[in-house]
């Protein structure tokens, strides 16, 4: 006769809830920043109806904003694409002087952002 063998058990992983409720909040806090500053430019926009949202997209001038915005647009994202690929090859795959300074100037911007578009100094400096 066969010989039954017993199947070995595995525990499932435990679910870590805190880091869980850590990135819920996180997205939360992020979609809020994100949604609330648009509802309220479309609120503000659609404040008087439909019709002076219309106008003002017929306006020449108008039309001509929307078309620069999108020139540059096509023109600075494979920019940027190019060039961020390259620095995130180099930076992670050669060590070379001058590489913690790159690292330094890259950041550079998303920590503006990350102040509001203003850096410490410069908000001191306005008080």
């Amino acid at each position: 006769m066969a010989e039954v063998t017993q199947l070995k058990r595995y525990d499932a992983p435990r679910i870590n809830w805190g880091k869980w409720f850590l990135i819920g909040v996180g997205m939360l806090v992020s979609a809020f920043i994100l949604v609330v500053p648009m509802l309220y430019i479309f609120i503000q926009a659609f404040s008087k109806g439909l019709m002076p949202v219309l106008e003002n997209l017929a306006n020449p001038d108008m039309l001509h904003a929307i078309w620069l915005t999108v020139m540059i647009a096509l023109i600075t994202v494979p920019v940027n694409l190019v060039f961020g690929t390259l620095l995130a090859w180099l930076v992670t795959r050669f060590t070379f002087p001058g590489r913690q300074l790159l690292l330094t100037l890259a950041g550079y911007p998303v920590r503006r952002l990350a102040g509001g578009g203003r850096s410490g100094v410069s908000a001191v400096l306005r008080l």
